[in-house]
């Protein structure tokens, strides 16, 4: 996968920055940002410890399928699955059914040119 274009942007957790390439888009988020989240979920890994029952069992589950979550949402996810957004200086980014950064604030020049360059190599793929 060689990197077609970096984009940075802030969200309300911290910066991240989309990296295109060819065929997929990664979030990678900052140091910052990932702590927090990480942070958050090891709160409710700890709330369902101490949760009784089947109350700690239900809880258990949904920290597990979030973790899951955020897992895949910092994997790489193929073009065919992504869809943006872009108005102006906020970009929206969809992977598949997760929606995360459901707000980034971008530089829009930049953001214009990832816009561009995603645009044109999701048609690429859909040509091969």
């Amino acid at each position: 996968m060689s990197e077609l274009f970096r984009l940075e942007g802030r969200s309300q957790r911290g910066k991240a920055t989309l990296i295109l390439t060819e065929s997929h888009v990664v979030v990678e988020p900052d140091e910052g940002f990932r702590t927090e989240i990480d942070d958050e979920l090891a709160k409710g890994r700890e709330g369902a410890e101490k949760a009784p029952g089947v109350i700690g069992w239900v809880v258990g589950k949904a920290m597990h399928m979030a973790t899951r979550a955020v897992e895949k949402a910092f994997s790489p996810h193929p073009l065919q699955e992504v869809d943006l957004v872009l108005r102006h200086d906020r970009l929206q980014l969809r992977l598949g059914a997760l929606q995360i950064l459901s707000e980034l604030e971008v530089d829009p020049t930049e953001a214009f040119l990832f816009e561009s360059k995603f645009r044109d190599a999701k048609k690429a793929l859909e040509r091969r």
